[in-house]
């Protein structure tokens, strides 16, 4: 097996530890909302525990909204390690071009989230993410140097 970068992992590692602390330092440096102040003065108290308490008052907006981040975040992560997996094993695209694909798609993706105007709803908002993911796995015809299995063979 060869490797790339012994110790590369360290890297990533590292940026994701200074980013917590940007994220930290950044909180602690926020003032809270006005209406969230108003909230907390009229009640007079701030729950030490919000998500047990928002389990025992509404249990079912609970977890419909767990549920809703679940397939969210999973559907997130079965979708391109599906389609990298499929088309790496069945189309027979090599690693390299089947990983610089995806990473071409994760790029659109990010700028088609930070870059397009905010939508009104939802629906808007999933068709804007699901054609930024289209360009990154064009047909097997755009790769060089191998094809796609035929039926039958």
């Amino acid at each position: 097996m060869m490797h790339c970068c012994p110790g590369g992992w360290r890297l990533p590692s590292l940026a994701s530890f200074l980013l917590i602390l940007v994220g930290l330092f950044v909180r602690l440096r926020v003032a809270e909302t006005p209406v969230y102040t108003e909230v907390v003065v009229a009640r007079g108290k701030v729950e030490q525990n919000p998500a047990m308490e928002a389990l025992r008052r509404h249990p079912r907006n609970f977890f419909v909204v767990l549920g809703a981040r679940l397939a969210e975040n999973g559907l997130g992560y079965l979708f391109p390690v599906f389609g990298l997996s499929y088309v790496i094993t069945t189309l027979g695209v090599p690693n390299s071009e089947a990983l610089s694909a995806l990473m071409l798609a994760f790029t659109v993706e990010l700028f088609a989230i930070v870059g397009l105007p905010r939508s009104p709803t939802a629906s808007d908002g999933v068709r804007s993410i699901c054609s930024a993911r289209s360009p990154a796995w064009p047909s097997p015809s755009h790769f060089s140097g191998w094809s796609a299995p035929r039926s039958g063979s």
